[in-house]
């Protein structure tokens, strides 16, 4: 903060020589060497303390999401530069009975006997000090929503719907608390025998469901919501991942020979594929066409989609095992490495089991087009994300320039060039 005043004040120090020039011009005391600090001093001083002042009253009202109003701090100026380095952040408990009869003790107009005197030391002395209600981690970024430091962070989220109510309000919102009861909950005991049991239990829970929302007694635009939510809810539903620690998570990397937190710092793959622009990289010279046709840029194509980096296929292995997961569930681990044996014998990929359907009626190929259409068609109406996403990364040497559009430069040289020098 005092880096940032002092260079305010350098600024308005040198902005302050030529208006005194252009007062030497009219009053010959301004010509004096002695006037020359006075003025530059007081420049100085008036735009160091302007930039003193901005990081307590202007910076916060131009970060909406940190602002939080005219508080004491803002009032005052004053701003904590050492908060941000803290660890733990204390916030007070208040007691309103204790305070007021430490209040009445102490501003009491009568004096204190003995034995009031001994209780009110014993009563501060003897107190136990629970750090936990003293301290707490300090919060930042998307911690400061109070729903997402609660939530957002806990696994197995959907098991606080087995756990005691007012257990889980005694936590006050805390996460490692909230954690360990959706640890030791108990899932639903249901066991599932046949597709005929499934369906059974579904419209059974459905049923009961729908009764139990029509008790409320809502508004009939509020109950045609609710009684929509478990259909929006499952085709929203996030699938599980494993954590480590976990024996599937042992099992992904014997299956793929991948850990699963490979590409926590990949942002961008830079293992390249074979593409339009750059195909004889990776084809013999000998078996290249003297002219690329469209069958041939075609043939490209697919070849570019068939073939994955390791970054890709990483990606796909873990969508693939994410399906796997609910399958897992239930087996221990002898019996998740006889599965796993199994499908290995048997050729099958460890994926979703629809993936024999898929295969049999080409619907995997099919749907893998029609998300990049939509992701492709998304972006073309999205400049921003297009550029934050790919054109920021794109190399451009990799890309050269189209036949046809050389010919139009080369025959419209000046304009070309007259567009480059603006």
């Amino acid at each position: 903060m005092n880096h940032l005043a002092t260079v305010c004040g350098t600024i308005g120090a040198i902005y302050a020589r030529p208006l005194q020039r252009n007062l030497e011009g009219y009053n010959a005391i301004f010509r004096k060497p002695w006037m020359r600090l006075p003025l530059q001093g007081a420049a100085f001083g008036c735009a160091f303390y302007g930039g003193l002042q901005l990081p307590a009253r202007l910076f916060p009202k131009l970060t909406y999401s940190k602002f939080e109003g005219v508080n004491n701090s803002y009032y005052t100026s004053s701003q904590d530069m050492v908060g941000k380095f803290r660890l733990f952040e204390t916030f007070d408990q208040f007691d309103s009975h204790e305070d007021i009869a430490t209040y009445l003790s102490v501003y009491s107009t009568q004096p204190l006997t003995k034995n009031e005197m001994m209780d009110n030391l014993a009563l501060h002395a003897l107190k136990e000090f629970d750090l936990g209600k003293l301290f707490r981690i300090k919060r930042g970024g998307k911690d400061r929503d109070p729903v997402f430091w609660s939530f957002g962070k806990v696994h197995g989220l959907e098991n606080l719907a087995f756990a005691d109510e007012e257990e889980v309000k005694a936590t006050n919102g805390n996460p490692v608390s909230l954690q360990m009861i959706a640890d030791k909950a108990e899932g639903n005991p249901l066991q599932i025998h046949s597709y005929e049991h499934l369906v059974q239990e579904i419209q059974g829970a459905l049923r009961d469901y729908k009764e139990k929302v029509e008790s409320l007694n809502m508004n009939p635009s509020d109950t045609k919501k609710i009684l929509s939510l478990p259909f929006y809810l499952s085709k929203r539903q996030q699938l599980p991942e494993p954590r480590q620690g976990q024996s599937e998570f042992e099992l992904f990397q014997k299956l793929t020979g991948q850990n699963w937190y490979a590409d926590a710092r990949t942002i961008v793959d830079e293992e390249h594929k074979i593409t339009e622009f750059d195909y004889e990289n990776y084809i013999d010279k000998d078996l290249l066409p003297r002219q690329a046709n469209p069958e041939f840029k075609r043939l490209i194509r697919v070849l570019n989609l068939f073939t994955h980096t390791q970054h890709e296929q990483l990606l796909e292995n873990k969508e693939h095992f994410k399906e796997f997961m609910p399958i897992l569930r239930n087996l221990s681990a002898d019996e998740q490495e006889t599965l796993i044996h199994k499908i290995r014998n048997s050729g099958r990929h460890y994926g979703n089991t629809d993936n024999i359907l898929d295969e049999m009626t080409q619907q995997t190929i099919e749907k893998k087009l029609a998300a990049i259409s939509e992701e492709e068609n998304y972006n073309s109406k999205n400049r921003y994300r297009l550029s934050r996403t790919k054109l920021d990364y794109a190399d451009k040497k990799r890309m050269p320039i189209d036949e046809s559009k050389l010919k139009d430069v080369l025959k419209n040289q000046p304009t070309f060039k007259a567009a480059i020098s603006q």
